[in-house]
């Protein structure tokens, strides 16, 4: 109960937009023609225990860009092909009281996903996440949640992209109101400067 595989497979496809814009010029300029972009993978949803959940996503992805460049009056077609995987896998506790989740997620520097969003490739993610609950049975709250999540990224080298933690406490109130304060500290790396 509650398991579950699947397998996916695409394929997309774009021209250029607005068809070709290369100036009669000599200088140095490109111009894409159109992507090709094919995808297969799968995913597996299983039960461990009582509460407890585990999931996992493989996904291979292959693109081909075509490119029409233009360097000192030659006119050349250009051909990129890439490919790369995407891996991600994760555990997540549910009950009444606490909710635990955790898990990893790898986008290799290649890798393209046009039907879909990842923020960045060429990463390495991993997230851990918790709550508890409480429910008072007088008063003017229906629920007290204490919740932490906490993430990071680094790029496939090991360097560090950003660090993130996040603390909330989340009151819901009997008169259909919610007040949910927190905080975030972020720590990251953008172009060689530390934030």
């Amino acid at each position: 109960e509650g398991d579950d595989a699947g397998v996916f497979v695409g394929v997309h496809t774009q021209d250029a937009p607005g068809g070709l814009t290369l100036p009669a010029s000599p200088m140095h300029t490109s111009d894409a023609l159109g992507t090709a972009n094919g995808f297969v993978g799968g995913d597996l949803t299983m039960t461990l225990a009582s509460h407890w959940t585990w999931a996992s996503t493989a996904v291979f992805s292959a693109t081909r860009a075509e490119s029409l460049v233009q360097d000192a009056g030659r006119l050349d077609r250009t051909r990129d092909v890439t490919s790369d995987v995407a891996l991600k896998t994760g555990f997540h506790y549910a009950s009444r009281h606490f909710n635990v989740g955790g898990g990893a997620a790898m986008f290799g520097p290649g890798y393209r996903n046009e039907l879909g969003f990842v923020e960045q490739a060429g990463v390495h993610r991993q997230r851990l996440s918790f709550s508890a609950t409480t429910y008072p049975t007088n008063g003017p709250l229906q629920s007290i949640a204490v919740w932490n999540e906490n993430w990071m990224i680094h790029e496939t080298r090991g360097a560090l992209v950003s660090a993130n933690a996040m603390l909330g406490v989340e009151c819901s109130f009997r008169a259909n109101a919610t007040l949910s304060p927190w905080v975030l500290v972020t720590n990251e790396d953008w172009l060689g400067r530390h934030y």
